[in-house]
């Protein structure tokens, strides 16, 4: 990456708390069974995130893609986006712009 930082730009890559989340557990009864324990896996999985992201600046990423393929398009009721989805992202968001001004979500 030293080599060619200065001459082109470095993007990378990380995924939502709320993808990593449904990925590991049943998708549909995952929020069901006990949202208070989904909300605490959420908030590791959301640091994490961000451990990861704020690493990838360090190592010279000019540009960050969060993305996510379960949080958009129906998947969630409103009720459920507000409370299992824009905490984590918002929290991953602005602890990465602290160091990377580029982020962007998709």
């Amino acid at each position: 990456m030293d080599k060619v930082a200065h001459e082109v730009s470095v993007h990378s890559e990380i995924f939502r708390p709320f993808s990593q989340f449904l990925e590991l557990l049943n998708y549909e009864m995952a929020l069901l069974d006990d949202p208070g324990k989904c909300q605490a896996c959420l908030e590791s999985l959301t640091c994490g995130a961000v451990d990861l992201g704020c690493r990838q600046v360090k190592c010279g990423a000019d540009d960050i893609l969060v993305s996510s393929p379960f949080a958009e398009n129906g998947f969630l009721s409103s009720e459920s986006y507000m409370a299992f989805v824009l905490p984590y992202e918002k929290k991953v968001v602005e602890e990465i712009k602290k160091q990377c001004d580029n982020i962007h979500l998709y």
